[in-house]
């Protein structure tokens, strides 16, 4: 959708440049998933060298001298550490938190300073679960409400910021698929989860780019009291998109077209004004379609 509303606004030139900015688009998206995964690497890291560090004081505590190691000892951590094909994948990227050294000290600090950890560190359960855990709240207590780490991601990348959720949820599910006899060729998620979602993604960026004229006569044809020019990209974007799957997606339900079009315009469109607009647009225009009988679907749940 993004990539579409930049077509139509005039910052994407063509089919081909937008095919080339949606693929580096999911690498970029792959590259925040790789890099949440050495967070839990470098946190481990830098808490090592933190103690390092305290043992060297001119007169270290006894808790310097002996620290718990519980945490740089996490059985998952060091999983991650021997994972070839997370290893592969940053060694060929050359990412590193240490070149961020502010956020990965403020991430650490808080994280240290928090109850959760504090419990985690006290507690006699050593087990393989425990250090799951521990892991698990650090993405889904801690990064998803640290407004810091959500504006790092902005800053750092345009392609991260409205996907750092969904990277976060693959995350803990990497981590809920991660067990303690996982040998260090334990797969990762992969980009696409099979060659139908890249072609799909493909598929709906380009027949909106290519149909778009016709697409745009069906909206035409479907407002009311609407001068088509005035409508905003965002939802002319949306509803272009639904139009598409309508038409030229026999295997998608109407119901899901609808369902996350719609969602979608409550997320990205005008507040308190593209989702009744795109709601009540798309309802006349699926029944406008089956009227005309250009959708193709068949099959129980894929028309109604």
């Amino acid at each position: 959708m993004q990539l579409l509303y930049a077509y139509f606004s005039g910052s994407v030139k063509d089919l081909d440049d937008a095919q080339k900015r949606l693929n580096y688009t999911f690498m970029r998206i792959y590259d925040l998933y790789h890099l949440v995964l050495l967070l839990f690497i470098e946190l481990s890291d830098y808490s090592l060298m933190k103690m390092e560090q305290a043992k060297k004081k001119m007169l270290p505590s006894k808790e310097d001298l002996n620290p718990n190691m519980k945490f740089v000892n996490n059985k998952l951590i060091k999983q991650l550490k021997e994972n070839i094909h997370l290893k592969d994948y940053l060694e060929k990227r050359k990412f590193t938190w240490f070149s961020h050294d502010e956020m990965l000290k403020e991430i650490y600090e808080q994280f240290t300073n928090s109850e959760d950890y504090k419990n985690y560190m006290n507690s006699d359960d050593n087990s393989y679960e425990a250090d799951k855990m521990i892991l698990r709240y650090i993405v889904e207590i801690f990064l998803y409400n640290s407004e810091n780490f959500y504006n790092f991601t902005e800053m750092k990348s345009i392609f991260w910021v409205d996907n750092v959720d969904f990277v976060l949820l693959s995350v803990v599910v990497t981590l809920e698929n991660m067990k303690n006899t996982d040998s260090p060729n334990k797969p990762l998620l992969r980009l696409y989860k099979n060659n139908d979602d890249r072609e799909f993604a493909q598929k709906l960026l380009s027949k909106v780019i290519l149909k778009h004229t016709e697409y745009e006569e069906i909206i035409k044809s479907n407002i009311v009291r609407w001068d088509f020019n005035r409508i905003a990209v965002v939802d002319k974007t949306i509803l272009l998109m639904a139009i598409a799957e309508f038409v030229d997606f026999p295997e998608i339900p109407i119901k899901v077209t609808m369902n996350e079009f719609i969602e979608i315009a409550k997320h990205y469109g005008i507040p308190n004004k593209s989702y009744s607009f795109v709601n009540g647009i798309l309802d006349k225009i699926r029944i406008y379609l089956k009227k005309e009988n250009m959708i193709n679907k068949s099959g129980r749940g894929l028309v109604d």
